[in-house]
């Protein structure tokens, strides 16, 4: 099962809610893992999308920043998801430029039990892309991965993103490329 998890707390949260079905909001880590556990309800999840905002050093998860030193303090809490995932299972983070910090994907990729995806980019949640590259972690870091949740390359057609993007059939969106780039 996909969950998807938003913070509604400001304009970019309602905006982002408002054009996805299912979806659970959070407060704070404690909100949004109970909130996920809960609405998995005891079933395995496929896939955890996390969206707020973030930068290249920490991502929000509500009121509570994520960042290498304080990573601690939620690690037990953000733990009680593991083994809540199915055998493919991963988590999008969808926040701004996070996929920037590796050393971070792989601790929460150790903390969950899955890879962990994020973009290097600014992300816009309501249109569902990243315009840096993707970064997918799990006991090493790979970048200028698939978009996660594309189909196969040979099945994916170029697409024009609006703004001048397209994104190419390895699922990276490029600013000013052509649909063939």
């Amino acid at each position: 099962m996909e969950i998807t998890v938003i913070d509604d707390s400001d304009w970019v949260g309602t905006l982002v809610a408002a054009t996805r079905l299912g979806e659970v909001t959070m407060t704070d880590v404690t909100s949004m893992v109970s909130n996920v556990l809960n609405k998995a309800n005891g079933r395995d999840i496929s896939r955890l999308n996390i969206m707020d905002h973030g930068n290249s050093r920490s991502f929000q998860i509500g009121n509570d920043r994520i960042s290498l030193q304080t990573l601690g303090r939620f690690r037990p809490t953000l733990a009680r998801i593991n083994g809540h995932f199915t055998a493919a299972g991963f988590v999008h983070l969808q926040h701004c430029r996070i996929g920037n910090n590796q050393s971070l994907l792989l601790e929460l990729s150790r903390i969950w039990g899955v890879p962990v995806y994020a973009g290097t980019g600014d992300h816009n949640s309501v249109y569902r892309f990243n315009f840096g590259e993707y970064v997918r972690c799990d006991l090493t870091c790979r970048t200028n991965v698939r978009r996660p949740g594309l189909p196969a390359p040979a099945t994916f057609e170029p697409r024009y993103m609006g703004g001048g993007a397209f994104m190419g059939r390895d699922g990276i969106i490029r600013q000013g490329a052509g649909p063939n780039k």
